[in-house]
């Protein structure tokens, strides 16, 4: 069996345990990134660039979330939470770079600032 394979009748294994939980976190995941798809779409709107990349953190943080509960081994749940991780952290400054950019009552797209705000969350 190829590890892909065993990956994905592990998480398998987690519908069968769980499966309100996985329908749950497969939905979760599905309608960000229908949300991530339409912001790609509206990208040129007030905010729809920050709207698509808070919705690509969502699905990250989500996916990363869904395989730490349904993978079998602790390393491979730590590699999951480390990704979910990235989506977690990415979050705050992508919705304080959303709520900047759709009311225009702060210009935080300057790289200089927008880096100060990914500093903390990168750390």
């Amino acid at each position: 069996m190829t590890p892909l394979q065993q990956m994905v009748s592990d998480c398998a294994a987690l519908y069968r345990a769980y499966p309100s939980v996985a329908v749950v976190l497969t939905a979760t995941c599905c309608l960000s990134v229908a949300l991530m798809a339409l912001g790609i779409r509206r990208h040129t709107a007030r905010g729809g660039l920050e709207f698509t990349l808070a919705m690509a953190a969502v699905a990250v943080w989500s996916t990363g979330y869904y395989f730490e509960l349904g993978l079998p081994t602790a390393g491979l749940r730590f590699a999951a939470a480390q990704l979910e991780y990235a989506g977690i952290a990415s979050l705050p400054p992508l919705w304080l770079l959303l709520a900047a950019g759709y009311t225009k009552k702060l210009d935080l797209r300057r790289p200089p600032r927008t880096a100060l705000l990914f500093a903390v969350p990168a750390l």
